[in-house]
């Protein structure tokens, strides 16, 4: 479902609110399926049990990391790279606690990413598209839930710091559209990267820093 949202997105560029509606669509659908974020580890040995926010909070940690990893598919193999490194430590927490559908998807996406960016790198010969951005998005996303948020041996930032370059680029984009009085949704070219690319930064330098 996130994919086939993405792919018509590169095909007629829908309106950012259909898309919206589409991504919780498919939250809406992983959530009954299992993917659901029910207690968070709080430091202090806290567990904090969500009971009837558990879905609001999947749906938007899913919604918002698919959409956080589109946004910095701005630059040859940033979004690749990124999803390759946050793919391959979820694997790492994935193995230390004992989650082994977390370490196969995670290995799995590892390996596509890698592939993909052979030809992604700058400068690239293919591109990975809307379709794929909010795919691997979801997909990491979840892994991080069923294989990390799973779990009682894990603080509430493990997910977070593993995804922290997409998960702060959203956070900064939003905000900032806010205050300029922007609509949070409209992309802009003032993302992250953008701003290492103006700093003097080559291509392939801003994808390695």
């Amino acid at each position: 479902l996130m994919f086939l949202l993405g792919f018509l997105d590169d095909l007629f560029d829908l309106s950012p609110y259909v898309k919206l509606i589409g991504q919780f669509l498919a939250a809406t659908v992983a959530f009954g399926l299992g993917v659901s974020i029910v207690a968070l580890d709080l430091p202090g040995s806290l567990l904090l049990l969500l009971g009837a926010l558990s879905f609001p909070i999947t749906a938007m940690w899913l919604v918002g990391l698919s959409n956080a990893l589109n946004f910095i598919d701005g630059i040859d193999g940033l979004a690749g790279g990124v999803s390759t490194l946050a793919a391959l430590t979820l694997v790492v927490v994935a193995l230390f606690t004992c989650q082994s559908d977390a370490v196969l998807l995670a290995s799995l996406l590892a390996g596509s990413c890698l592939g993909f960016l052979v030809y992604n790198l700058n400068p690239a010969r293919i591109f990975m598209g809307d379709g794929g951005a909010l795919f691997i998005g979801f997909t990491l996303a979840s892994i991080a839930v069923v294989g990390v948020l799973k779990t009682y041996t894990v603080t509430l930032l493990a997910p977070i710091l593993v995804l922290c370059v997409p998960v702060a680029d959203i956070t900064y984009s939003t905000f900032r559209r806010l205050l300029r009085g922007k609509n949070p949704m409209i992309a802009d070219a003032d993302h992250l990267h953008h701003r290492l690319l103006r700093a003097g930064f080559s291509p392939r330098t801003t994808v390695l820093t």
